[in-house]
């Protein structure tokens, strides 16, 4: 397997993009804290009786997972690129494939669910490897460098993916047939590795072929949403493994727009348009909830996210001595696995 982590032209407004992805959770996670004034609580919650609402159904804090997923798009079309010009498309693919598993094993240490016999193996599981992560530090610090560590967790986090795979193909089915499941044995990372496993299924499609294909699976996933059981999902932490597909669609989206953004601009602008014709007409049918990520939520959001990247492409030859926002999305994955420390310590100061 060739090592693809290689570097690329980092595009500033994809940094910036991220970053405030990562910036509004960790300064509206940490508002949460503020429970004393109504301003904060409102932007800080996904209950709607007390959200402040950008659309019905649509609340502030519900665009901040979205902008991550979004990003996470727009990053592999780069990367991917990249990867496949260095080691062609097979290795390109199968890097990416492990990646995407590696991401959803890395995302099941993080739900913090010990309430239940899944959630508590994968919560020890996670503190046996920050344990080793420290330890890891410790060592290379002194200069003791070993090839053990990178390889262990290389397994690991693969085996883990897996693992959350299986328990999310099983709880979702447990879910269907009435039986009563735990609700948080998912999270945000879980769905961007489900999403990438997806964009795979057609990234090597030319341009025509994957506007075809994101419209298809818009058009499924649209009838998968008109089905009474997919209401089921809304109890789990964004909507589960069912959920997560609708996520993919954003994921997707996020690529389809910036592959035909560097093809021809104006191309980008009329596949968002379709799409923003689209929200508007499902919002009618169905109203937006990010609690089982509906296809009203997930057109919204693109439009939110488009509208919002677009901007900043604007400023991509503006520079900065000093950006934190850039900053925190060049380190985006790191900055969203610390996050919950950092969200405390921000909210207390």
């Amino acid at each position: 397997m060739y090592d693809l982590t290689c570097n690329f032209k980092r595009v500033p407004a994809i940094d910036r993009f991220r970053g405030i992805a990562i910036a509004l959770m960790i300064a509206f996670g940490a508002a949460k804290m503020f429970t004393c004034v109504d301003f904060f609580v409102g932007l800080s919650t996904h209950d709607l009786s007390m959200a402040t609402l950008i659309f019905e159904g649509y609340g502030f804090y519900d665009i901040i997972a979205p902008f991550f997923v979004y990003a996470s798009g727009l990053s592999l079309t780069l990367s991917y690129n990249v990867a496949k010009k260095r080691a062609g498309s097979y290795n390109a693919l199968c890097s990416t494939y492990k990646k995407s598993i590696k991401l959803i094993g890395l995302g099941s240490t993080l739900c913090f669910a010990p309430n239940n016999v899944a959630g508590l193996i994968f919560f020890i599981i996670g503190v046996l490897l920050l344990i080793g992560v420290i330890a890891w530090f410790a060592l290379y610090k002194k200069g003791k460098k070993t090839a053990f560590f990178p390889l262990f967790y290389d397994h690991a986090l693969t085996a883990l993916g897996y693992a959350a795979l299986i328990v999310g193909v099983v709880e979702s089915i447990l879910c269907l047939c009435g039986v009563s499941v735990p609700e948080g044995n998912w999270m945000a990372l879980c769905s961007i590795g489900i999403s990438m496993l997806v964009c795979l299924a057609f990234v090597e499609f030319g341009l025509t072929a994957k506007v075809i294909a994101v419209y298809v699976f818009t058009g499924i996933y649209f009838a998968l949403n008109l089905l009474p059981s997919f209401e089921i999902f809304s109890t789990f932490a964004h909507g589960g493994l069912i959920g997560s597909f609708g996520y993919a669609l954003l994921f997707c989206y996020a690529h389809v727009a910036y592959s035909l953004k560097e093809y021809k601009k104006p191309l980008a602008h009329y596949f968002a348009f379709t799409l923003l014709y689209l929200a508007f007409f499902t919002k009618e049918l169905i109203i937006p909830a990010k609690a089982n990520v509906n296809l009203s939520y997930v057109l919204i959001s693109f439009v939110l996210c488009y509208l919002t990247f677009a901007i900043l492409t604007l400023l991509d030859n503006v520079k900065f001595k000093w950006s934190p926002i850039t900053i925190l999305g060049k380190n985006s994955l790191l900055a969203y696995v610390l996050h919950f420390a950092i969200t405390f310590v921000f909210g207390i100061c």
